[in-house]
């Protein structure tokens, strides 16, 4: 954003031939619906892969931990060798 508006950026801090401007403006050449759609698809996958990740191994918690071979006694048995 710099680099872009570099007068007002001087301005921010008195510096400069402009003066600062805090408004909201259209930008005037607006970005291509392509390639806003080609950025939204590109960043969906690596945002929402996280989060599915994370849910799905959430649901795996939700099982039992304690393995089959543990689970075929009653509690307080002890175990026979």
């Amino acid at each position: 954003m710099v680099a872009l508006h570099w007068g007002q950026f001087l301005a921010l801090f008195g510096a400069g031939s402009e003066k600062a401007r805090f408004d909201l403006s259209w930008k005037e050449q607006q970005l291509l619906v392509a390639y806003i759609a080609v950025v939204m698809i590109v960043i969906a996958p690596f945002e929402l892969l996280p989060y599915a990740e994370e849910f799905f191994r959430g649901l795996r918690q939700l099982r039992p931990v304690v393995p089959a071979k543990a689970r075929r006694h009653e509690p307080g048995d002890t175990a026979k060798r």
